[in-house]
């Protein structure tokens, strides 16, 4: 059942701190110029893909059928959530995207390995279901809000801030002033999940799909 209001006195500052460290690492990697906005929304919805992908070993009851449509669901959902930053991006820059294969190797092999970790962990634990739960299904709710919220934050808020990066950074501030939003959303929404109790968890866990 849903709070009826944010109890912030559960909030675990160790968890936002943790996610303000990666948001952090994240940042510099863009100001550097050393990944650009495009990838980084390709990650977070790889990563959306490939969790919704393993879940189905943590809820068999499922079957292969519901299994593969849930994937497929996930799929179009980030193709719908992911091309309204990508436009607003592709317009700030106004320049074509460049990869570097190897960053993009690098980058999505970093991602796969965390995931498989996190699903070890999680199979090995005494509850398999609330471990994923509190690790994964958590996770993967901040990415799809954030990139839902994003969508507005990014058109007012984060065009603002990539129109005064112009003046001091203009090679990377279409990623940097959008990157930032997002990564400010998501830590929000980290404090505010981070406030749920083992309870709450529980209940998530035992069923967290909407049919």
């Amino acid at each position: 059942m849903a709070k009826k209001s944010i109890q912030w006195q559960l909030m675990k500052p160790r968890v936002v701190v943790n996610e303000g460290i990666q948001a952090a690492l994240v940042m510099f990697t863009l100001a550097m110029g050393f990944m650009k906005l495009p990838m980084l929304l390709g990650l977070w919805m790889l990563e959306l893909v490939i969790m919704t992908a393993l879940s189905a070993s943590f809820y068999p009851q499922r079957g292969r059928r519901r299994a593969i449509m849930d994937v497929l669901k996930m799929i179009v959902l980030c193709a719908f959530l992911g091309i309204f930053p990508l436009v607003m991006y592709f317009g700030a820059a106004k320049a074509s995207m460049k990869f570097e294969p190897s960053s993009i190797v690098s980058a999505v092999a970093m991602l796969v390995l965390r995931i498989a970790m996190i699903a070890r962990t999680a199979r090995a634990a005494t509850d398999p279901a609330l471990a994923w739960a509190n690790a994964a299904l958590t996770r993967g709710a901040v990415v799809v809000i954030g990139l839902f919220l994003g969508v507005f934050a990014c058109f007012l808020p984060g065009m603002l801030i990539v129109g005064a990066l112009r003046y001091v950074a203009p090679n990377v501030a279409p990623d940097v002033g959008m990157g930032l939003v997002l990564l400010v959303i998501q830590i929000g929404l980290v404090a505010v999940l981070s406030t749920m109790t083992e309870a709450e968890l529980r209940e998530i866990a035992g069923n967290p799909y909407i049919d």
